[in-house]
């Protein structure tokens, strides 16, 4: 398979585009955007696509903000220039939790989604936040040069051949301005502290992937791969996750408000998990959702019916107690060179 060409550079920004506004810059990005071929649905993932993966990605972006000390972004460099306003980009948004939020809490910039699912909001959301269809598997990305000022991606190892991982980088670093930041956030796929059914789980999710030419691994190489790719201060850091054990945040809820301001549970089976915090409940129970969402692919992988693999989730999630079992999450940031 031939890999993609590296797109045509342009000039770096220009006096002019500097003094632009955030809005400004953001109204150029979504017109090229919308320049564009539409996207072909050519990426794979094995999760499930419908309403409950969607569900189950906004109780995802509320555990970890949790997990990461109540902060939504881990680029502390950045918290002026989105006081201030400046342009930022959300890669593979899903459901767009973290682009609401995030438009939200910086009113001054301006927060744009890309994700080829369009599950994300069409008409109820905020003004300085917007949505594109976008194939970010195919290259280049639909962005001009040196145009954004942040960039951020969450979990799209299930999405990315191995190969293309690199090539994703590189277009983060032609896209960002001189000076911008990048953050991916990536989990290890194979969960820690883990017992015989548990393990037997692991063995076949990361064989699996292996197969598909996926990186189970990528968490702990992206910091390298941002380096040799040209990003400079690149650093990392990692929370575990308890899947339903201890008293980790304790007093602290890891559910999203409801439309009504009332707290929402996260959707998923009944956890029989007492005696930990709702934090670690909300964490096994989102993990339990992604075990869920993978079960076409994981139950042919295990030569098994929907049902037996059901019963397999449910002695995985006893094990999870007993054991100590917990998810590392990785947050890795790289600032391109001024």
């Amino acid at each position: 398979m031939a890999l993609p060409a590296t797109p045509p550079s342009t000039p770096p920004c220009s006096s002019r585009q500097s003094s632009l506004t955030a809005q400004e810059r953001a109204e150029r990005v979504l017109k090229f955007i919308d320049a564009q071929d539409p996207p072909l649905r050519s990426s794979y993932s094995p999760l499930s696509r419908g309403s409950s993966e969607q569900d189950r990605l906004v109780t995802q972006n509320y555990v970890l903000r949790t997990a990461f000390d109540d902060h939504d972004f881990q680029a502390t460099s950045m918290q002026g220039p989105l006081d201030q306003g400046c342009v930022a980009i959300e890669i593979g948004c899903g459901p767009g939790t973290w682009s609401m939020e995030m438009s939200t809490a910086f009113p001054n910039s301006i927060f744009i989604g890309l994700d080829l699912d369009t599950s994300f909001p069409k008409f109820i959301k905020p003004q300085n936040c917007y949505f594109r269809a976008c194939d970010i598997t195919q290259w280049p990305l639909p962005l001009p040069d040196n145009s954004v000022d942040f960039i951020f991606h969450r979990d799209m190892n299930w999405t990315l051949l191995s190969m293309q991982w690199p090539h994703l980088v590189k277009e983060y670093l032609r896209i960002l301005r001189p000076g911008g930041w990048v953050e991916c956030m990536e989990m290890e796929i194979e969960s820690k502290s883990t017992r015989q059914h548990e393990q037997h789980l692991n063995d076949h999710v990361m064989h699996g992937l292996s197969l598909q030419g996926q990186d189970p691994a990528i968490a702990r190489k992206l910091p390298s791969m941002l380096a040799l790719q040209g990003f400079r201060r690149v650093s990392s850091q990692f929370q575990s996750l308890p899947l339903g054990w201890g008293w980790a945040h304790h007093g602290r809820s890891s559910r999203h408000p409801s439309r009504r301001g009332k707290p929402t549970p996260p959707p998923t089976s009944p956890l029989k998990t007492d005696g930990c915090s709702e934090y670690a409940r909300a964490a096994a129970g989102q993990y339990r959702c992604l075990l869920e969402s993978l079960r076409p692919w994981l139950a042919n992988a295990l030569s098994c019916t929907p049902e037996k693999y059901d019963m397999l989730l449910d002695r995985v999630q006893t094990e999870w107690v007993d054991a100590h079992s917990y998810i590392n999450w990785h947050a890795v940031i790289a600032q391109k060179p001024l």
